[in-house]
């Protein structure tokens, strides 16, 4: 009989992939061609939870590898920095680095040259997750997903840093990523945190390989591009939160082949950022969207008012316009709003056909209760159902291509399949 070690490496490969990942450190001891193989799928996909639950993961042990086995790097191809986020006025952790040989930690550190280095040593001496985080972004190139959320944000700290570096150099740059998240939750006891517009914005210097960029983003006093202003051609997807109109207006401008915009207009009533005005005005908004008219074809919208789980009365805030302006919209398939954006507020609701392009396959309304920022609804009452059904019909008529409508949200909840005879979802 042959030995195991002669398998081909195609057939060792198939059989690690259906071993569970928590043996696939036992897998490597089995042989050389195992080991191979393991190591693949153990460093394809890392994942770093850093939260309430997970307080001290196992970054450290990881870099001490790395840092050890450098050809491991390229094969690190989705990094995801994540976790439920830390409270407001809870501590960020220190990580225990008792036992660490944090010598060789620095060592890398000091090859990198950049100038904020005293400050990254200190921070990865007290055992601040940023600057052991940014020491594991620092070496990765070959990334074809980065996935960073809340808490590893933290403003201007060494984490923000090493992203501005790779982006705008001398840090090795990423080579082929495709997608890139970059999200975080208001923090509304120390504003500093929330101060990320430079590093949200070098996201959109990153290699015309990107397609796909999902972001939260505070707002400036003044949008400026950190750089030349880029023309990004390559960018067919963007998921934005926070940002005001006027500035995602810029973005857009420069987005000629965007495919799919998915926003969330959100007014958090803070004191710090008084260029937030508590005023949305449909009609601004779909006028915005027509720097993408002739290629987006799913438009998300969404508000979000005094939200992140704080209890707060917001006073005077106000709604204006509507939505008639995604008439214009030839090319849009799919659009998930709130009800309201379409309707109006006066007297009678404004019928959806009037802001519906006729090109349309799917829509998904929302009903979202405003009544608690002081602003009435005046055609609405009880029965929402009894109100949007007869709005329907007409939709149906003037789009016949539309097989699917949903309206799902809380008391709403409407759903019509194969909506015209020629359709079939």
């Amino acid at each position: 009989m042959a030995p195991f070690s002669l398998v081909p490496a195609e057939v060792v490969d198939q059989i690690s992939k259906f071993v569970p990942r928590s043996d696939l450190a036992s897998l490597c001891l089995v042989n050389k061609s195992f080991h191979r193989s393991a190591e693949l799928i153990l460093y394809y996909e890392i994942s770093i939870i850093w939260d309430h639950k997970h307080l001290n993961p196992p970054i450290i042990p990881l870099l001490r590898t790395l840092i050890r086995r450098p050809e491991l790097l390229i094969r690190i191809d989705r990094l995801h920095l994540k976790g439920i986020y830390f409270d407001d006025d809870f501590d960020r952790p220190l990580l225990d680095t008792s036992g660490i040989p944090l010598d060789e930690f620095i060592s890398s550190i000091n090859k990198t040259d950049m100038p904020y280095i005293s400050l990254w040593v200190d921070r990865l001496r007290s055992g601040s997750m940023d600057a052991f985080a940014g020491l594991l972004l620092a070496g990765l190139t070959k990334l074809s997903y980065l996935d960073i959320t809340h808490n590893f944000i933290n403003g201007d700290d060494i984490l923000g840093k090493v992203l501005l570096s790779k982006v705008f150099g001398p840090l090795p740059q990423f080579e082929r990523l495709k997608r890139v998240i970059y999200t975080k939750r208001l923090d509304r006891q120390v504003w500093e945190r929330n101060e990320i517009f430079p590093q949200t914005m070098s996201l959109f210097y990153l290699p015309t390989t990107v397609k796909d960029i999902m972001v939260t983003m505070s707002n400036p006093e003044h949008f400026q591009w950190p750089g030349e202003e880029p023309y990004l051609t390559h960018l067919t997807s963007l998921k934005i939160g926070w940002c005001i109109e006027p500035f995602i207006w810029r973005i857009l401008a420069n987005t000629p082949n965007l495919k799919s915009l998915s926003w969330s207009w959100i007014y958090h009533d803070s004191p710090n950022e008084e260029w937030e005005e508590p005023l949305l005005d449909f009609d601004e908004i779909t006028e915005g969207l027509l720097f993408v008219k002739d290629t987006l074809e799913t438009f998300l919208f969404s508000m979000e008012i005094g939200g992140d789980g704080y209890e707060r009365k917001i006073q005077d805030m106000e709604f204006s316009g509507s939505f008639r302006g995604l008439r214009e919209m030839e090319n849009l398939k799919f659009l998930s709003v709130p009800l309201v954006c379409l309707t109006g507020f006066e007297g009678e609701p404004m019928p959806l056909e009037q802001s519906i392009p006729t090109a349309l396959e799917v829509i998904h309304l929302l009903w979202q209760d405003i009544s608690s920022f002081g602003v009435e609804i005046e055609w609405y009452d009880e029965d929402l159902l009894g109100l949007v059904r007869p709005m329907l019909q007409p939709l149906v008529d003037q789009c016949p291509r539309l097989h699917l409508l949903t309206a799902v949200n809380g008391k709403l909840e409407i759903r019509t399949e194969s909506c015209a005879p020629d359709c079939h979802p």
